[in-house]
């Protein structure tokens, strides 16, 4: 290609614009003795020039997927923080009876749980022969209110109108 004039005055050499015909002659040239220096091997492909713009734009939207992600994930609503907090007062609730009922326990290593819900739940535990003796359900009340299915100290019915009020 050779150097031609185009609007406005200016010079044009392989589709650069110059100021003056000695400027365009000039990248004419360079770039014929660069073409015959480089070997066939070395001839790169030019991306189309939308390329570079499509690449910016999936850089962008992946960008902007992964900030919308984070916010989605850090930002905790309130029914989800309330949730949390209810959950995590109900391990401690849980906690606090166990580590009461299992001071009273002849071994207190030997406890297994289930069904807990609270203050209230079910306990098998090993006694003074080390048989277990079988899942009974239990109300911690506190540090001295533990309160054993099968309690000698209740009246007749206490023990099932607590669970009743207290469990379900």
């Amino acid at each position: 290609m050779a150097v031609e004039q185009g609007e406005y005055g200016l010079w044009y050499s392989k589709g650069v614009g110059f100021a003056t015909r000695e400027q365009a002659q000039a990248h004419e040239d360079r770039s014929d003795s660069l073409a015959q220096h480089t070997p066939p091997s070395a001839d790169v492909k030019k991306l189309p020039a939308v390329w570079p713009g499509v690449i910016v734009a999936v850089v962008i939207v992946a960008s902007l997927v992964v900030i919308t992600m984070r916010s989605c994930s850090d930002s905790t609503s309130p029914i989800k923080k309330a949730a949390d907090e209810a959950a995590l007062q109900e391990i401690k609730l849980q906690r606090f009876a166990r580590e009461r009922l299992a001071k009273q326990l002849k071994d207190p290593d030997s406890a297994q749980f289930r069904n807990q819900k609270g203050f209230c739940g079910e306990v098998n535990a090993k006694n003074s022969f080390g048989g277990y003796i079988g899942f009974k359900r239990f109300i911690a009340g506190g540090e001295n209110l533990i309160f054993m299915e099968d309690d000698k100290r209740l009246e007749a019915g206490a023990f099932q109108a607590a669970w009743e009020k207290f469990c379900r």
